[in-house]
């Protein structure tokens, strides 16, 4: 249930970066569209707000709505949040890429990855002897 949220949470602030201001509909007419939306449900605004709300708290990027002349515009307000915090960018450009790749599915055999060592295996025991103060 975490890590779904956690991939909506990134979907909608990779979708306001990229695009800037969008209406609701917009992004609504996104969601549906998106690989992260895998049982095809509709966003309800109510779940948009709790998500505009989870990312504030969590990541510390803020969306507002400019209201306008019958139109609300939702935009990220503070986008130098995702450049001030080396994890959400990496988290951030981590999923962008893998949305990416997966819109594109049907050309899969012509994109080739390089192997990038990604240290996982070790990253759990230096971040939990860091937090213990251990030597490494």
């Amino acid at each position: 249930m975490v890590e779904l949220l956690l991939k909506r949470y990134l979907w909608l602030i990779d979708t306001l970066k990229r695009n800037g201001e969008m209406t609701f509909d917009e992004i609504a007419d996104r969601w549906s569209k998106s690989s992260v939306n895998d049982n095809g449900s509709e966003l309800s605004k109510r779940t948009f707000y709790n998500h505009c709300q989870a990312v504030a708290r969590h990541f510390g990027i803020d969306i507002e709505c400019r209201r306008g002349r019958g139109l609300n515009l939702y935009r990220i307000v503070n986008p130098e949040a995702i450049e001030k915090n080396s994890l959400t960018k990496w988290a951030l450009d981590s999923f962008s890429l893998g949305e990416l790749l997966l819109g594109n599915a049907s050309i899969a055999d012509k994109i080739l990855l390089e192997e990038i060592p990604s240290g996982r295996e070790w990253l759990e025991p230096i971040l939990q002897a860091l937090q213990n103060n251990h030597k490494i």
